[in-house]
């Protein structure tokens, strides 16, 4: 090719991320809010939880749950339980089958809208946690789509 490594290497660290995904929307107090409303399923949680969970045992205050699409939370509960402090749930199928597989092994609070969750996770997280959106569910019973999910959550984290 002929774009120099020099312009490459440039381009990436300039790069901010694709919205919805893994986004970084602002930083408050030292607390990171990530917006990954696309990840809409368990897997793409876990690669969430394993992406922002830094030096503390549990800094991750998260935000999920809504309709489940018929998969597995099984697989989550390990994930959650090693980097997360806290896990807000909105209502859904998918939050009762969330909290079912963590049990009482882990602290779960149940809101019911976005700028509830936001507030709570406020509330939980100190300097040096992440509050991230990464519901591993649908959104269709209180949003229109996974987007507007996303939208919410940033205006509620610009109210922070």
């Amino acid at each position: 090719s002929d774009i120099p490594l020099s312009d490459i290497a440039d381009v990436l660290r300039q790069f901010e991320g694709v919205s919805d995904r893994q986004e970084i929307v602002r930083e408050v107090d030292e607390i990171t809010y990530v917006n990954d409303t696309s990840a809409n399923a368990p897997d793409a949680m876990i690669a969430a939880l394993r992406r922002f969970h830094g030096e503390k045992p549990a800094d991750i205050v998260l935000i999920a749950g809504g309709v489940n699409k018929k998969l597995a939370f099984e697989s989550l509960a390990e994930e959650i339980i090693k980097t997360c402090k806290a896990v807000v749930l909105l209502p859904g199928d998918a939050s009762d089958a969330l909290a079912r597989v963590l049990g009482a092994r882990f602290s779960v609070l149940r809101v019911e809208n976005m700028e509830d969750a936001v507030r709570v996770a406020r509330r939980l997280a100190v300097r040096g946690d992440t509050v991230l959106l990464s519901p591993g569910a649908s959104s269709t019973n209180i949003f229109r789509n996974e987007f507007e999910r996303g939208e919410r959550f940033r205006e509620e984290v610009r109210n922070v």
